[in-house]
């Protein structure tokens, strides 16, 4: 589950030769359906810079199909950050911040965190943002967090970026690292959305791990109300 320079920590080039790497075009759609069949994984999100509409600056969850997470996030409120821990199921949104105990919050403020609900709905999420790469360009081989991965660049409108960090108005640059084995799916994506009213823009960067990892999660015990 995002967002500025497009060196990525913990990637290294691996000397491809340019000539006989595959379409990007090609890549992004083998992964947009192959996404179909994830039913977990976990994601973190960072936003860097400033990106209007958006409040997270952070979060990590693990998420599954059905649409229940767990997972923490970096929160701005009237521009202090504050740091909550959620968890999302069976509809039910329960929310903690750095003091106190689980409230039960409207489902709808998942959205907040990022679009925990559908961020693996086959139509919506990570795989609109895949797909939606126009005039993908592979560009590199590169290692990402120790896999080996295509590196494609692009462009991504308004609506494919907000699929997985809700509140983005803009269309952005778009980079994305899919796997060289197997069926392409994401490890990494960012995205850079430019500035409007004088801001300077900033870049929202999404991972996508543990794919079909089990996910369990439990309602809060107490607090939730």
């Amino acid at each position: 589950m995002v967002v500025a320079g497009l060196t990525v920590a913990g990637c290294a080039s691996i000397e491809p030769d340019l000539g006989s790497l595959p379409a990007g075009s090609e890549l992004v759609a083998t992964s947009g359906t192959a996404l179909r069949s994830v039913i977990s994984a976990h994601f973190s999100i960072d936003v860097h810079g400033t990106v209007a509409g958006v409040a997270i600056r952070n979060a990590e969850s693990d998420v599954d199909a059905r649409g229940t997470a767990q997972g923490s996030a970096g929160v701005t409120d009237s521009g202090a950050l504050t740091r909550v821990d959620f968890v999302l199921l069976k509809g039910s949104f329960y929310v903690k911040g750095p003091t106190g105990r689980y409230q039960k919050a409207a489902p709808t403020s998942a959205a907040t965190v990022f679009d925990l609900t559908s961020i693996l709905n086959p139509n919506h999420g990570i795989a609109r943002a895949v797909i939606g790469v126009n005039g993908a360009t592979t560009k590199d081989t590169e290692t990402v967090d120790g896999v080996q991965c295509y590196r494609i660049t692009g462009t991504v409108a308004a609506s494919g970026v907000a699929a997985v960090a809700p509140g983005i108005q803009s269309d952005a640059d778009a980079t994305v690292w899919l796997t060289v084995s197997g069926e392409h799916l994401p490890v990494r994506a960012e995205f850079i959305v430019p500035g409007s009213h004088g801001s300077e823009g900033g870049k929202v960067d999404v991972s996508m791990s543990k794919v079909n990892a089990p996910v369990s999660v439990a309602a809060p015990a107490s607090g939730a109300s």
